[in-house]
């Protein structure tokens, strides 16, 4: 009625409220709201009595517990045949568990902004076209570009093409149900220009009918990961003293020598070197002194060598250069003159004693050798330069061995 008391109700909404038709019928409708939507309830019979406007709204109506039901109401103006307002209709249609529905996606969506916003990774909502829609502020750092530069590009923008990653992208082996999550070490291209490599993972998310809606990606940054695990490998493979490479690392060097030589015809070298009398040294004056030596020979014989040869240390004062691509006799011997020129006992080290001289054994190889059988050689031609007094090379050749070896 005009003065917003129920004049009659349908079952079915004494059944929805579990109120008897006598519980409701002259009762004000305000009372039947819950306190909380009742100054709206109030603003709808405005619109509806006063101005004759048929109005929609959710509305929370009481039951005989303690409860409340949701409902979608349409209230329009009722008038009589003269055209007068009499009151109002009220259709209602329970909607309860639709609102319930909606306000788990709300607090679903809330506690996934707060997480994404929160995270100390770098996160990011991507579209299927892979355009952002909603990144965090710590990709944004990451990558070294504000918000609004990141909403206006796509995520194929901010990594490095040339980072070795496989030719099929994330989003097309998810698409194509390849997989349904995939993590990748990618390398961002930032603002700054610096590359920052990241751990990369990504899952999309489907509809409740299979149907792709968005991805998700997150960026684990692990620049400094990878620095540490290249310094951890590095010392693995270096001398702890010199800094050179180690005797496992030298010959491992000798064997891609040997496989990558780029055009026939050329040698692979193997120099041997040996300090005259460093044990003289060590007895004289001590492993401080002897250590001080060593690591001024390192200095003179990595000076020595041509760019891209490889200096390592077999232990104690045993050197190994490997040589690659060595055009002919001439190109090695040159090397190895130029090492016993540097190394002719003039450098003195504290000004105590002088580095010794050098005594070398040069292997020259072509044809399908071992890294050892060229080592063995280089071996037994600084055996022979110490035998011939030292502070000298001497060369071993070999040959293809179906040419008969050494």
């Amino acid at each position: 009625s005009m003065d917003g008391n129920v004049t009659w109700v349908s079952p079915s909404v004494t059944a929805a409220l579990g109120f008897a038709e006598s519980d409701v019928v002259g009762t004000h409708v305000i009372d039947l709201v819950h306190f909380e939507d009742q100054r709206l309830v109030r603003e709808l019979l405005l619109q509806v009595h006063g101005n004759g406007r048929a109005q929609n709204r959710q509305i929370r109506m009481k039951t005989t517990g303690e409860d409340f039901r949701w409902m979608a109401v349409q209230a329009r103006p009722l008038c009589s045949d003269a055209g007068q307002p009499m009151g109002a209709a009220w259709g209602m249609r329970d909607v309860t568990d639709e609102v319930a529905a909606q306000e788990e996606v709300e607090r679903s969506e809330q506690m996934f902004r707060l997480a994404m916003d929160g995270a100390p990774l770098g996160m990011a909502v991507i579209g299927l076209h892979l355009r952002f829609l909603r990144v965090n502020s710590r990709l944004c750092e990451l990558v070294g570009r504000d918000r609004d530069w990141l909403l206006a590009h796509s995520a194929a923008e901010i990594f490095d093409p040339g980072d070795g990653t496989e030719p099929l992208s994330e989003s097309e082996v998810l698409l194509t149900g390849g997989s349904s999550s995939i993590e990748r070490t990618r390398c961002l291209i930032t603002g700054s220009g610096e590359p920052e490599w990241v751990r990369h993972s990504m899952s999309l998310l489907r509809d409740e009918h299979g149907m792709p809606l968005y991805f998700v990606a997150q960026f684990h940054d692990i620049t400094e990961e990878l620095v540490a695990t290249h310094e951890l490998s590095e010392k693995a493979r270096r001398d702890p003293l010199t800094g050179l490479f180690n005797r496992e690392t030298g010959i491992r060097a000798i064997r891609s020598a040997l496989e990558d030589r780029a055009h026939p015809g050329e040698l692979v070298g193997v120099m041997f070197c040996d300090l005259d009398g460093f044990k003289a040294i060590n007895d004289s004056f001590g492993h401080q002194v002897g250590d001080d030596v060593l690591c001024a020979a390192t200095s003179l014989i990595s000076s020595s060598v041509r760019p891209g040869d490889v200096v390592a240390r077999l232990g104690g004062d045993e050197f190994v250069v490997v040589l690659d691509a060595v055009k002919g006799r001439d190109g090695g011997q040159h090397v190895a003159q130029k090492l016993v020129s540097v190394l002719d006992g003039g450098y003195w080290v504290n000004d105590l004693v002088r580095v010794p001289t050098v005594s070398v054994g040069l292997c020259l190889a072509e044809g399908t050798w071992k890294a050892e059988d060229l080592l063995s050689a280089a071996d037994e031609a600084l055996y022979e330069a110490k035998r011939a007094g030292g502070g000298q090379f001497s060369v071993r050749e070999l040959s293809a061995p179906d040419d008969g070896g050494l």
